[in-house]
């Protein structure tokens, strides 16, 4: 038996712990470990989840531990005290940011001593792939695109909600961290002119976030604007599945799981023009890229596309990479 463990620093709610959870799920070894530190912001849901198929070890409770593969799924963490209490025969660092662009401040990165304990390295995107090897030249890189367990999310979507909206009023939503990087200001922005044209609308925008300043610009938003802001759900699919457009206007993302979620549930997207959108098959089949200033954004064209993207999506097919990790896997047992 190969002991393999997964390891991230905070397990909160985002698109690293929803892709490392499917994953989980779907791999469904009862014999992987995620090893994390118990934390602040640690979100309960998130962990119960993890237990249904791993061993959630608290690495401050431990002294070492030793595995025949470690994967570090997050690359900001005490690097010193994690690499003491986690041993390892192989290592593959699990990279969801873009090197130079994305996680500028501390990171594992940095540091030679530490990044060179990694023997492989899987990126979320070419274009992760990209800035990695711009600091990294000799990594021994893969791309693995973020997996999503696509039957969990069409199950969850099927949960009856009632989220009272006209059926004449077109329906955005957002399932994303509120912060400045993933464009909620820009959503504020974007949903303005459909206010300020007449256009019945709503957003959901569905996560919660400790950045005071967007807190309190959403807040204000509200007060103008018709925005329901529910907080961090478990379970935002059977939302988004009854929504027209899934909303996006991030300033950047190594892969971003939200479109792919949308895409799967049928509901065409509105994204802005960031690298990895593009990395898509066939993505304006599906969506609507807007300049990250929003000066192509034309309203006609979101009322009258809707239709049209949605009868596309019903012929879409979801790009699962889940081989790519089992071929990972099973080419470093062979060098174990």
């Amino acid at each position: 038996m190969t002991k393999i463990c997964w390891h991230y620093d905070l397990i909160y709610f985002g698109g690293i712990e929803q892709s490392m959870a499917s994953l989980l799920e779907i791999l469904n070894d009862k014999d992987m470990f995620v090893a994390h530190r118990q934390q602040y912001f640690t979100q309960k849901p998130m962990c119960d989840r993890i237990r249904k198929t791993s061993k959630l070890i608290n690495t401050d409770e431990i002294d070492t531990m030793y595995n025949d593969i470690t994967i570090f799924a997050g690359m900001i963490f005490d690097y010193k005290t994690v690499f003491e209490k986690i041993k390892s025969k192989k290592t593959i660092g699990w990279i969801h940011f873009i090197p130079g662009q994305q996680v500028i401040f501390e990171n594992m990165l940095l540091y030679p001593e530490y990044y060179k304990k990694i023997d492989y390295w899987v990126c979320v995107s070419e274009v992760s792939k990209r800035g990695l090897l711009s600091m990294i030249p000799d990594a021994k890189v893969r791309v693995i695109h973020n997996i999503i367990d696509e039957n969990r999310v069409k199950r969850l979507s099927k949960v009856p909600i009632n989220i009272n909206a006209d059926k004449n009023t077109i329906k955005f939503v957002t399932s994303a961290r509120l912060s400045k990087g993933k464009g909620i200001l820009l959503g504020i922005e974007f949903i303005k002119q459909f206010h300020e044209a007449n256009i019945p609308y709503i957003w959901y925008l569905i996560g919660g976030g400790s950045d005071p300043d967007i807190i309190d610009a959403v807040n204000e938003a509200r007060k103008t604007y018709n925005i329901i802001t529910p907080g961090f759900l478990e379970n935002p699919y059977n939302v988004i599945v009854q929504c027209d457009y899934g909303l996006l206007l991030s300033e950047n993302e190594s892969w971003g799981i939200f479109p792919d979620e949308c895409h799967i549930l049928g509901v065409p997207t509105i994204t802005t023009d960031f690298e990895a959108i593009r990395e898509r098959k066939n993505i304006e089949k599906y969506g609507i890229i807007l300049n990250h200033d929003l000066s192509n954004l034309d309203i006609k064209e979101i009322i009258n596309k809707k239709d049209k993207l949605k009868a596309n999506l019903k012929s879409y097919k979801y790009q699962n990479d889940l081989q790519l990790w089992y071929e990972l896997l099973d080419d470093i047992k062979k060098e174990l």
